[in-house]
């Protein structure tokens, strides 16, 4: 049995960005990864072929959560940042 396996790589980071919370979506379906320097992995729980990388802020993140499993509320070194999926692009905005 082999298995594929999804490699993203967020070239526009420092060795300093790492995951600082995952999330899994029981609305969406989807997990969520999100990094220190501002940058969001979607990860489609049921096709990871469909999975993708943005970049959300310029802001470093700090702690975070997931409210109604659809809107994201962070802080950053200044304020508190917020942030929901939109529904045309299915990024976060």
């Amino acid at each position: 049995m082999t298995s594929k396996v999804n490699v993203t790589e967020i070239t526009s980071a420092s060795i300093l960005n790492f995951p600082i919370k995952s999330f899994y979506s029981l609305v969406t379906g989807d997990c969520y990864t999100f990094y220190r320097q501002g940058h969001g992995i979607t990860a489609n729980a049921k096709d990871p072929a469909k999975s993708h990388l943005e970049r959300l802020s310029e802001a470093d993140f700090g702690s975070m959560y997931l409210l109604f499993d659809q809107a994201l509320v962070t802080r950053s070194s200044n304020s508190i940042l917020f942030f929901k999926i939109d529904e045309e692009t299915g990024e976060w905005k």
